[in-house]
């Protein structure tokens, strides 16, 4: 199992803690998912790249 680190790494996932007044934080970080089959990687899908080219990636990942 990778670490959190190691997957970033990997797939090339930005994420950082971005201070906010108060004393919170708010998270900066890669908009996309990561879809894997039986474990292992086998795509991804970003936000804005619109609804079907989503769908044709899921539906190819679905077989």
């Amino acid at each position: 199992m990778l670490s959190g680190a190691a997957v970033k790494k990997r797939y090339g996932i930005c994420a950082k803690k971005v201070a906010q007044p108060g004393g919170d934080y708010a998270v900066d970080h890669t908009r996309r998912s990561c879809c894997s089959t039986a474990g292992h990687f086998a795509a991804t899908i970003a936000t804005d790249e619109g609804d079907a080219p989503a769908l044709d990636q899921l539906k190819a990942l679905a077989g």
